[in-house]
């Protein structure tokens, strides 16, 4: 009877384990944050550093979040001297390298937002990676100034 229980414990175990999201020891964010909008603002931009430690190319190809209906990643390029933002598919993290999430370069679209947000808020994003980890990830709002305001969208 021990040696079954012992058995039925350890499939337990692994069934639970099995069921927690992966995470990536090579895969790193610093200095995640938010830009405080306009206090209706519905549409926000996020921002942070990642960075991969492995010696393979990793992708950040999702992100969602209890916070917004919708995020999209984006990149803002110059187009005819005005400032145009292109939906991605994906964010190339190159081994051994990092990518900076900015104003003016790429970006997250924190799109619908359930409720108001303001400067010492926290939004919280879950970031999925092509290698199949996730991320959870706390991000400060903080005001910004000079930086894209993606209110109008």
């Amino acid at each position: 009877m021990k040696n079954t229980l012992l058995k039925s414990i350890g499939l337990s175990l692994v069934m639970f384990m099995g069921s927690l999201p992966a995470y990536s020891a090579d895969i790193s964010v610093t200095e995640p944050w938010v830009r405080e909008g306009p206090p209706a603002a519905r549409v926000l931009g996020g921002f942070m550093t990642i960075s991969n430690t492995s010696d393979k190319d990793d992708a950040l190809v999702g992100v969602t979040s209890p916070d917004f209906n919708m995020v999209e990643m984006h990149q803002t390029v110059m187009q005819d001297g005005m400032g145009k933002m292109i939906p991605q598919e994906q964010i190339v993290v190159p081994a051994g390298g990092k990518v900076v999430l900015k104003p003016g370069s790429y970006h997250l679209m924190l799109m619908m937002a359930k409720r108001g947000f303001k400067a010492g808020d926290i939004v919280n994003v879950e970031l999925t990676f092509q290698s199949g980890s996730k991320m959870p990830v706390e991000m400060p709002v903080k005001k910004g100034e000079g930086m894209m305001d993606h209110s109008h969208h």
